[in-house]
């Protein structure tokens, strides 16, 4: 497999920094690097870290889980191991005498160990979204909890300085200055200054920003180091997706399934280059069918067959070395779409692979794929987008793409109370084959408005004369993504 999470976690020492990546996801210990002058710890840390904290001569680590690591002159004084979390640790912050630190889950929950004081905490209020970090003040009789929209939370002596929500980049740390103001961190690399805090100029990180860390004079932001195919942290950045869709189990259920993973890249990559010889920059990618809707029980009686994730795997490691990104298609049946995503949770950590829900197939208790046109609500999307955009929060990772997919409005109910995330790029995908004016109607009738994003499907052999990649481009508004079945 390959090692495609490469968070650095960076925290400030006298002298210098410790660098710690993250684990691979073969549960590879995660080694940790002294850098310009900070002592070697001469340990690895047998976790995957989402954030850590200086202490002492060493630094103490934690991870989505809430167990945590010491290494150095560091000590632990309690964690979470074995505990039932409501959502997923995010955040370390030590005390002034390094004898205690604090830990933020997603839903603000906060748990104190050693000499930090419990202040309070956001555990029992419901947030517009979820939090990504913790600082403690410089007396370490308070701390401030920030979300990812920059909704600011204050607490014990830390003086509330102003928060700044504006729904655009999500919000991924904030870092205390040393007179008791905050610098706030956005996933582009910029930075907010609130307080006594001032804002430096400054390279940006590699990937995605995910930490911001003060040091003796300034800060240092950390980037994930992992990047979109194109070198972007944005999943469309002025660009657009270009798709072939399909199953590599059969040619039946789309162009994709037509050749081996190397030859349909090849063909993508051509597909794509017909929208780029127009002036469009375009990004090629593969939408696979991870489930398939079957109109027989199946093994599990849900009416949905999974593909083998060691079969989706060859695939979407062929993508990350043609450039192609990755979407993941869920056909559920009478199962559902968060308990189908779970299960390929662990190719969803690949940087470049996100997913896509189809309604159609999504059936009652009672229904049979093939013979009703199934439906969705949008409860059901939020949970999924909830749990997708907290996994793309705790594990670094660059901005992905979510497709809904859509041809009826019955098949979308209550679509309007459908959340928008700051880590996903929300895209409602038009279907449905036909003339060119059928499609037309059907395009201007579903398209979104912004924030979200717009896709079209185009049918190689049931769309009469199927539009050209001139007249996609040439339509009043141009789709984000593109797909070919």
């Amino acid at each position: 497999m390959k090692n495609s999470l490469l968070t650095l976690v960076i925290v400030a020492v006298s002298a210098g920094v410790w660098t710690a990546p993250t684990a691979s996801q073969e549960s590879t210990p995660t080694s940790v690097a002294a850098r310009g002058g900070a002592p070697d710890l001469g340990a690895d840390v047998a976790l995957t870290p989402v954030d850590a904290a200086a202490v002492h001569d060493g630094l103490v680590a934690v991870d989505g889980d809430g167990r945590v690591v010491a290494l150095g002159g560091a000590t632990t004084v309690g964690d979470l191991t074995g505990v039932a979390l409501n959502a997923p640790i995010v955040g370390i912050a030590a005390t002034p005498t390094g004898n205690g630190y604090w830990l933020v889950a997603s839903d603000g929950g906060v748990f104190a160990f050693g000499d930090a004081p419990f202040l309070g905490a956001m555990g029992a209020t419901t947030l517009n979204q979820p939090v990504v970090g913790i600082a403690a003040t410089p007396t370490g009789n308070g701390y401030w909890l920030v979300a990812s929209d920059g909704g600011v939370f204050a607490f014990g002596d830390a003086p509330f300085l102003g928060a700044d929500v504006d729904g655009g980049v999500p919000v991924v740390d904030l870092a205390p200055s040393p007179g008791g103001g905050y610098w706030v961190a956005l996933a582009d690399g910029t930075v907010r200054a609130a307080g006594d805090a001032a804002a430096a100029d400054g390279a940006t990180p590699t990937g995605a920003t995910v930490a911001i860390v003060p040091a003796s004079a300034g800060y240092w932001l950390v980037g994930t180091g992992s990047l979109l195919p194109g070198s972007t942290a944005e999943v469309f950045d002025g660009r657009m997706l270009v798709a072939h869709y399909g199953s590599p189990l059969t040619p039946a259920l789309g162009v994709l399934g037509e050749n081996d993973a190397d030859a349909s890249a090849d063909r993508i990559i051509a597909r794509a280059a017909e929208f780029e010889s127009l002036g469009r920059p375009a990004l090629p990618a593969m939408e696979i069918i991870a489930t398939i809707a079957t109109s027989f029980p199946g093994v599990d009686g849900d009416y949905s067959s999974p593909t083998d994730p060691a079969i989706l795997r060859e695939w979407i490691d062929v993508a990350a070395d043609r450039g192609l990104y990755v979407l993941l298609d869920l056909q559920p049946g009478r199962s559902d779409f968060l308990t189908q995503a779970q299960l390929y949770q662990e190719l969803l950590l690949e940087p470049h692979v996100g997913l896509a829900i189809d309604p159609e197939w999504r059936m009652g208790p009672t229904q049979v794929p093939g013979r009703v046109i199934g439906s969705v609500d949008g409860n059901e999307v939020n949970a999924v987008t909830a749990w997708l955009d907290e996994l793309v929060a705790a594990n670094g990772l660059p901005e992905k793409l979510f497709v809904v997919h859509q041809f009826t409005e019955a098949m979308v109910i209550d679509r309007a109370a459908i959340v928008d995330r700051p880590h996903l790029a929300v895209t409602f995908h038009i279907d449905g084959f036909g003339t060119q004016a059928q499609k037309l109607a059907k395009y201007r009738q579903l398209r979104p408005d912004e924030p979200y994003d717009i896709g079209l499907k185009l049918f190689i052999d049931e769309d009469t004369r199927m539009f050209t990649p001139a007249e996609v481009l040439a339509l009043d508004v141009v789709p984000d993504l593109v797909t070919y079945q």
